[in-house]
């Protein structure tokens, strides 16, 4: 068997075989070296491993425009988040290549990591609260309450776009996601909406570049709707949840004893 040593040996640029291999495109022996496998023939080279600029293998299959190499390494472990000597990570490097195979996946990876941490964020808030809020949204014994709390509180926008965006999603056929997308979007996304919802502008541009295809996909709204759901849940659900009529509501009945 080959010695760790060896698998991760930089020449005088710090370059080691993981990034030669992602540079080239040989993406079957990247694998081997990154996994170590099949067979376990050497050990499994470091991902981490970066070149005197600070590079790693995964930078160098974007610089090279080695597509199915970045798929790779995203899937054996490849950090995007990483940055190199000039501050840049992986997403920004691929911007400056201007491949769309490559920007493509990494936009797709980017969506994935960010719904897999906003996964682990609600389940570790469904730890802290008995009730979460996507449960208590959907539930008329704490919704009717909680939409009434929402609107003494000035956030009715919000609760009225959920119910909208849900709705939407619900749709089972083209025909009526086209009639009803637009009424969502003009209502609560576009600029100067009537119920303009508070999403940043960063993903209010990612809903509009969907909505200006015409093609109304069901995960048109999205990206809104789960910043919308977690900034509730951070925010006015929080507060709602400190309230008596919540704990009241929470709060198993006390038995009554009869003699």
């Amino acid at each position: 068997m080959l010695c760790v040593a060896f698998v991760n040996k930089p020449d005088a640029f710090g370059r080691t075989p993981l990034m030669c291999a992602a540079a080239f495109g040989h993406a079957a022996i990247m694998v081997v070296l990154a996994t170590g496998k099949p067979a376990d023939l050497i050990p499994a080279c470091d991902l981490k491993c970066v070149d005197v600029d600070g590079r790693d293998a995964l930078m160098y299959a974007i610089m090279y425009n080695q597509a199915e190499c970045v798929k790779k390494l995203l899937r054996v472990g490849g950090n995007a988040s990483h940055r190199d000597r000039n501050g840049r990570n992986a997403y920004e490097l691929a911007a400056l290549v201007k491949s769309p195979t490559v920007n493509a996946i990494l936009k797709k990876h980017k969506e994935e990591e960010d719904r897999r941490r906003e996964e682990e964020e609600d389940n570790k808030r469904s730890e802290d609260n008995p009730v979460p809020f996507k449960e208590a949204f959907f539930t008329p014994q704490y919704c009717l309450p909680l939409r009434k709390y929402m609107e003494d509180n000035l956030c009715m926008e919000s609760f009225n776009y959920l119910w909208c965006a849900v709705a939407y999603k619900r749709l089972s056929t083209q025909d009526q996601r086209e009639e009803f997308g637009p009424i969502v979007y003009n209502e609560f996304v576009v600029e100067n909406a009537p119920q303009l919802v508070n999403i940043d502008s960063k993903t209010r541009a990612a809903v509009s570049e969907i909505f200006d295809k015409k093609e109304f996909p069901p995960e048109l709204f999205d990206v809104a709707t789960r910043m919308v759901f977690r900034m509730c849940d951070d925010d006015v659900y929080r507060r709602f949840c400190n309230t008596p009529q919540f704990t009241q509501m929470v709060s198993p009945p006390i038995p009554i004893h009869r003699a």
